[in-house]
């Protein structure tokens, strides 16, 4: 897992590191990473779309290496959002095999077999040679420059036989010039992209050339799609939180889209062009659609990133139904989603039985370490030293097993400290119970023992207290009642006492 892992894997790959280990390894990258990078990267690293990372946001590691640290709530509410997307993914499921599946042979809705069949269409498309970006990039600017070429030999020939000035014949001369270096560009491209080009269906090498413009051209408006989109975040937000934006940061904002104004604008008309002159030529019965018609400026501007706009399938040279119908890819994202919660939630039952069983261990070891210390273990002599050497400690070299008893005494204290923390563990354990969001025969049996053992302990220990309160009870009304009998009197008065001959007068 990391931020750049598809560079990662690229470089690797390159120069052929760790032979022996690369099957396996696998790849991934942070969801926000694979947001705002390529598209590829949602299909190859996004771990949410793999199989072994759950529904981890990119720090499933992180989680992974550190289930020691205390369940609390956070495992909880782990649960309760996975079990929650799961039950949201399969009702839009459930929903979505209501709806006829016009792509069928046979009559029949959407089911999940279908999404599943079609998410694997997608990443084999995706994965295939001629659709890699970088070679897509190459043809289109190969492409490009053919216009280029094309537009510069029209003038050049518009120049050279309709006017004979100086003026004229010089910049006759400098298209020319411009002409062969474009040419000699155009050659170099070819030996550039290589067997590549030749991939091209011969047959429809025309079309896949417009298409492949108009790929190039809508990837172009896409970015700067994104970009205006950044920089209208903070107005949107505003918006969102009922809150007003000062008016320099609005200012900035306002400026940096006007900055940005003439390359979007030459970005729409290169785009409609194509994307006219491609419809025209291959599919005039849609030139007609609404969504096909040209559009200005203030249109795009309105237009938000989940507009349907861009769901066509121009942007990735496919038709299939993933790629052109939005019913279809709501229908693959909720069976990634449904899959990758089954996952998560089977990843967090793990978690917890593994944290339950590291609790009970290390109280065993700990119980252990003060049993020997009590013994007085030789086994714990080389401990003894690197924890204490020869301390300074008042009564601890005096005392016969001082360094033991010292031991022992912070032994004892982490004890104390864990079973506190057990007991916390338990009542989250007993919330997850109450909600099923687990069950019994996920917690180990020791689970219940160790419990039921730290209760009548506790139980012995106010037992103990309580005894101990009551004996110093009796012992002050034993004392109360000897009070009463005159142990504690002043003595006889002398009214009391009585002579030998008061005694033999009586």
């Amino acid at each position: 897992m990391y931020d750049i892992g598809c560079s990662l894997e690229k470089f690797i790959q390159l120069r052929k590191m760790f032979p022996k280990h690369i099957d396996r390894m696998k790849f991934a990258t942070s969801i926000f990473h694979s947001y705002v990078h390529e598209w590829e990267c949602q299909l190859k690293y996004n771990p949410r779309y793999n199989d072994g990372w759950g529904l981890s946001d990119g720090e499933g590691l992180e989680r992974l290496w550190s289930y020691l640290s205390a369940l609390g709530l956070k495992s909880c509410r782990k649960f309760v959002l996975a079990f929650s997307n799961q039950k949201h993914n399969q009702d839009l499921l459930t929903k979505l095999s209501a709806e006829p599946n016009k792509y069928a042979q046979t009559a029949s809705n959407f089911n999940i077999n279908f999404f599943k069949e079609q998410w694997k269409m997608q990443l084999e498309f995706q994965n295939q040679k001629r659709t890699d970006n970088e070679v897509k990039e190459k043809l289109a600017h190969f492409f490009e420059r053919q216009e280029l070429l094309k537009s510069a030999t029209e003038i050049f020939v518009a120049t050279v036989t309709t006017t004979q000035t100086e003026s004229s014949q010089l910049y006759a001369m400098e298209l020319l010039e411009e002409i062969g270096n474009l040419q000699i560009a155009q050659d170099a491209e070819v030996a550039a992209i290589g067997g590549d080009f030749n991939d091209l269906d011969p047959a429809n090498k025309k079309q896949q050339r417009l298409k492949i413009l108009l790929w190039s051209a809508k990837s172009a408006l896409f970015k700067a799609a994104v970009e205006l989109q950044a920089e209208t975040q903070p107005l949107r937000a505003s918006k969102e939180r009922a809150e007003r934006i000062r008016t320099r940061l609005k200012e900035k904002i306002y400026a940096a889209i006007k900055q940005r104004k003439n390359g979007v604008v030459k970005a729409i008309k290169t785009f409609c062009k194509r994307h006219t002159e491609y419809l025209t030529a291959y599919a005039p019965d849609e030139l007609l659609l609404a969504e096909n018609q040209p559009f200005e400026y203030g249109d795009f501007m309105k237009m938000g990133l989940d507009h349907p706009f861009w769901n066509n399938g121009y942007i990735c040279l496919s038709r299939d139904p993933w790629a052109v119908d939005p019913v279809v890819r709501t229908g693959i994202h909720a069976m990634l989603g449904l899959e990758r919660s089954v996952e998560e939630l089977q990843q967090l039952r793990f978690e917890v039985r593994r944290s339950l069983s590291w609790g009970i261990s290390h109280l065993k070891q700990l119980e252990d370490c003060i049993n020997k210390t009590t013994e007085r273990d030789g086994s714990l002599n080389q401990k003894l030293d690197s924890l204490y050497g020869d301390c300074d400690i008042p009564g601890v070299q005096t005392t016969p097993g001082g360094r033991h008893l010292l031991l022992a005494g912070d032994l004892i204290m982490h004890q104390v400290e864990h079973k506190d923390l057990i007991q916390s563990w338990d009542a989250t354990i007993q919330k997850m119970l109450e909600k099923k969001l687990i069950s019994c025969e996920l917690i180990p049996t020791e689970w219940f023992t160790l419990l039921e053992k730290m209760r009548r302990q506790k139980e012995a220990v106010r037992d103990t207290q309580i005894s101990a309160s009551l004996d110093d009870g009796l012992e002050e009304v034993v004392l109360d009642d000897q009070e009463s009998d005159g142990e504690n009197n002043d003595g006889p008065m002398e009214e009391d006492v009585v002579t030998e001959d008061e005694g033999d007068d009586e």
